[in-house]
């Protein structure tokens, strides 16, 4: 057997196994599950939501979440001029959604507000996905706090469409 030589303390070795080292403590601080990640893709979504100025749209939202069953049903969300116009349940069921029970999703400005508030709070986890092209949130999952059971929830949108007046 050979025997193994120690690593070479040439200034080069040394300069390369220092630029290794700050660029993974680099890629550390890049970490896409941390709250500055999750801030900076909430604010950049929410910027491109606004810069669309969009005020006549409709989508659907469906939750998961430790709530009544008629929070869990899917709706349809129709927006009009920028306030909502109707919400409607989208199972077999049908029927007038109550307002009260979707208060947060009424319209996409009160949905990115809740994510905002959400945020603000330091929530254990939360991750998301959004429209590239006009930043709604296309699916969220929050845990707001670790220690507590059952307070995660998880809210997709689906059928976003831009209406005409």
């Amino acid at each position: 057997m050979r025997p193994r030589r120690p690593f070479p303390s040439t200034p080069l070795a040394v300069a390369a196994l220092s630029a290794a080292l700050v660029a993974l403590a680099a890629g550390c601080t890049r970490n896409p599950n941390s709250p500055a990640a999750w801030a900076a893709a909430l604010s950049a979504s929410e910027a491109r939501w606004h810069a669309a100025a969009l005020q006549n749209y409709t989508y659907g939202i469906v939750r998961t979440c430790y709530c009544t069953a008629d929070q869990l049903r899917p709706v349809r969300v129709t927006v009009r001029g920028g306030v909502l116009s109707s919400i409607v349940y989208t199972d077999s069921v049908g029927g007038a959604a109550d307002t009260t029970l979707f208060r947060q999703y009424l319209t996409m400005d009160r949905y990115f507000a809740l994510l905002d508030q959400v945020m603000a709070a330091g929530p254990a986890d939360f991750r998301a996905s959004f429209s590239s092209s006009l930043g709604y949130p296309a699916y969220v999952q929050v845990d707001p706090v670790a220690s507590v059971l059952d307070d995660e929830f998880i809210v997709e949108t689906f059928s976003f469409t831009v209406d005409t007046p």
